[in-house]
């Protein structure tokens, strides 16, 4: 931006030196005369060239405007605070001293987000304050850039705390809070979280451990943060990055302790990211009994009612007064108990569960009777064996949970044995004698002869599934999974690119590496020579330029297959199924040149612009999956 008091945008310039009597006029020397004004014209006030601004660029184009110069912070701030939200850095120093100014500006603020660099590079795995979809998350404007993570200077993060600490006795307003900090952040802010969260109704939180500045004193003190925190939370969401258990396990407790006391408590996220397929107790949170809860998400925590922290600390384990409180006597009811805690979720509409059970957990018949969508990928076989039969099953009243999306695994082939096999075909016929079902996803599996016949025998068993998103491996042909998508008469969409997981259903049939491993199974060769074929085959059409052209032929062709198999099909992949006049078929099959293959047919397949959500009916009717359900 060469000059500081122009605003430009296509088509429109706009001169500010007439919106602030703190700025000086623009030099003549060099410029054209200026256009004569009406006395009126120079006095406009500053909040209606803020108005104006607004409609010209994004919050995010704004702010940096207001960081690159000290006028334009005049005009800039007043439109963030119009919004009453904040999204900034630990390193905008002068935003914080612009803050500083005026508290009347801080006690406006209603959301407040805070992001260091690492935290600059996530999505919002959980955002409960925008009732918007899996690809809507972030608003036009705000999608963050790819940068280098942890690069922030540890001096000029403790610049940014010490200005919140300053400022939290003006943060009146405060309501929803969403911060990535390394942790020696979340153990300065101590005064911070201490002041601002008896008033939040949404606190979101990414803690890392991983930044090289945390030290372990830092490791030590961070439990004790959320020990003096004192809220009413609403919506709750934490995120840990650490690799030793004992953190996160005493994080975790303190965060549980927290939540328990929050009575009114709609959504709740906890998630452990460490690389490593751990699981880390937290008896703590199975103490709680949350009966306005809305969504649960847990990935990473272990299904275990004993804590080791507890034996450490002297805490009895639970004895008989859970017992008591199983059947439904009185006894003690500060004991973790797994079954009394998925009991008291009346209201719970959505669940996901991402953790690992010892032993099957009991779930009571009539637990979370208002569940409409289910997520257990990657649970452990214990959770998925404890979990599905009982939520398909009928309520004591005799009427089922209205479920419309289910989210589940394959990978441990839970179904191999007889017994097993008739809790599957009683677990399917449940799910048809609902007929809320109409999407389902499994992902994350070795799909092969032993888990293809269960597939299609659900298929089969639940006919109204409308939407799948399943991933073929490439171990199974085509033609296989044509035999397989025939149990499927309703389909309408199949793995559609906003699905959540971008996973391709046609790309590994349709690539030349596919189809060279495909030509050395038919001949007949050896491991070595297929892998060959299979390197010579992509270089050979990397070389002559032409290997998406052919993928797309290929997918085209396979797209018509499926239409013969689905026809309700609308959405694959990054293609979509249009309906022509049979008038029109030809003309237009000859200008996307598919006249043989949409040859008779009233539709065309075509690519979609996969840079911007799917609107049409197929993708906008379906239910939201578990993570969009907010």
């Amino acid at each position: 931006m060469g000059d500081h008091n122009q605003v430009h945008s296509p088509g429109i310039s706009i001169n500010l030196s007439i919106s602030s009597p703190t700025m000086s006029p623009p030099s003549p020397a060099g410029s054209r005369p200026a256009l004569a004004l009406p006395p009126s014209a120079t006095s406009f006030p500053n909040e209606l060239w803020s108005m104006i601004i607004s409609f010209l660029l994004s919050l995010d184009d704004l702010l940096s405007m207001a960081l690159a110069s000290r006028k334009l912070a005049v005009l800039v701030i007043p439109v963030h605070l119009h919004h009453r939200s904040l999204r900034c850095r630990f390193r905008d120093e002068l935003l914080w001293k612009e803050l500083a100014s005026s508290p009347a500006k801080c006690a406006a603020l209603h959301r407040l987000a805070v992001l260091d660099r690492a935290g600059d590079r996530a999505e919002y795995r959980v955002d409960w304050t925008r009732r918007a979809r899996y690809f809507d998350r972030w608003p036009a404007g705000e999608v963050p850039g790819c940068v280098a993570q942890h690069a922030d200077d540890p001096l000029a993060i403790g610049h940014g705390t010490d200005s919140l600490n300053k400022l939290a006795p003006s943060f009146k307003g405060l309501r929803h809070l969403t911060m990535y900090l390394p942790a020696m952040c979340f153990v300065k802010l101590k005064d911070f979280f201490t002041e601002v969260s008896p008033q939040l109704e949404g606190c979101h939180l990414r803690l890392s451990f991983m930044h090289p500045a945390v030290t372990p004193e830092h490791r030590v003190q961070c439990a004790s943060v959320a020990d003096c925190m004192s809220a009413r939370l609403r919506h709750f969401s934490l995120k840990i990055e650490e690799y030793r258990s004992d953190v996160i396990e005493r994080v975790l407790r303190s965060f549980a302790r927290l939540l328990r006391r929050c009575d009114d408590l709609e959504n709740l996220c906890i998630e452990v990211e460490n690389g490593a397929s751990t699981s880390y107790q937290c008896a703590e949170l199975w103490k709680a009994r949350w009966l306005k809860l809305l969504s649960l998400d847990l990935s990473g925590l272990r299904m275990e009612e004993a804590d080791e922290l507890d034996l450490e600390d002297g805490f009895p384990s639970p004895g008989p007064g859970a017992l008591d409180l199983a059947e439904g006597t009185p006894g003690d009811t500060d004991q973790p108990n797994i079954e009394q805690f998925f009991l008291a979720l009346h209201s719970l509409q959505t669940l996901r569960l991402d953790c690992y059970a010892p032993r099957t957990p009991t779930i009571r018949p009539d637990s979370m009777p208002s569940l409409q969508a289910v997520g257990l990928l990657g649970s452990s076989l214990e959770v998925q064996w404890a979990m599905l039969p009982t939520l398909v099953s009928p309520l004591s009243d005799g009427s089922y949970r209205p479920i419309d999306s289910l989210q589940w695994d394959l990978k441990y082939y839970p179904f191999a044995d007889s017994r097993s096999g008739t809790v599957f075909r009683l677990f399917c016929h449940h799910l048809a004698k609902a007929g809320t079902l109409r999407q389902c996803m499994l992902v994350r599996s070795a799909y092969g002869t032993e888990s293809f016949p269960w597939v299609r025998e659900f298929g089969k068993a639940v006919p109204v599934i409308e939407h799948l998103v399943i991933d073929p491996d490439g171990i199974m042909s085509f033609d296989t999974w044509l035999q397989l998508l025939a149990a499927y008469p309703s389909l309408i969409t199949l793995n559609p690119t906003n699905n959540g997981i971008h996973q391709p259903f046609l790309k590994p049939f349709s690539s030349h590496l596919a189809l060279a491993h495909a030509e050395g199974y038919d001949e007949g060769l050896g491991r070595s020579d297929m892998d060959g074929m299979g390197g010579m085959g992509l270089e050979m059409g990397m070389g002559l330029g032409i290997d998406a052209q052919e993928e797309d032929r290929r997918e085209e062709c396979m797209l018509y297959k499926l239409s013969g198999v689905c026809r309700e099909l609308r959405h694959v992949d990054g293609w979509i199924r249009e309906d022509v006049p049979e008038g029109r078929v030809a003309e237009s099959a000859s200008k996307e040149g598919s006249g043989e293959r949409s040859a008779g047919r009233g539709f065309l397949w075509k690519r979609r612009d996969t840079s911007r959500p799917c609107e049409g009916d197929c993708c906008r009717l379906r239910p939201p999956y578990v993570r969009e359900r907010t």
